[in-house]
């Protein structure tokens, strides 16, 4: 299985457009919790010092931690992807 033979039997665009789909959604997912939250801590210091204790432990996880703990809860679905990229 190679490049040129995915493209040649054409199951490699199929797959391009799940995962760009999935990106995407995790993408859209996150844009609007994280403007929903910046607006919420924008408007009041009690919000942001909720959240600050959970961002500062997030951050502080490597991203292949994520990708573990992802793949734990959600399965091989799609759900892993979208978590991941969100």
């Amino acid at each position: 299985a190679t490049l040129g033979g995915w493209v040649a039997d054409g199951s490699l665009w199929p797959e391009l457009a799940v995962t760009a789909r999935r990106a995407l959604l995790g993408f859209a997912l996150a844009l609007a919790a994280g403007s929903l939250l910046g607006v919420l801590a924008g408007l009041s210091m009690g919000p942001a010092m909720l959240a600050r204790p959970l961002v500062t432990v997030m951050l502080g996880m490597p991203p292949v931690a994520w990708l573990v703990l992802a793949r734990r809860w959600f399965g091989a679905g799609a759900g892993t992807p979208v978590f991941t990229v969100f």
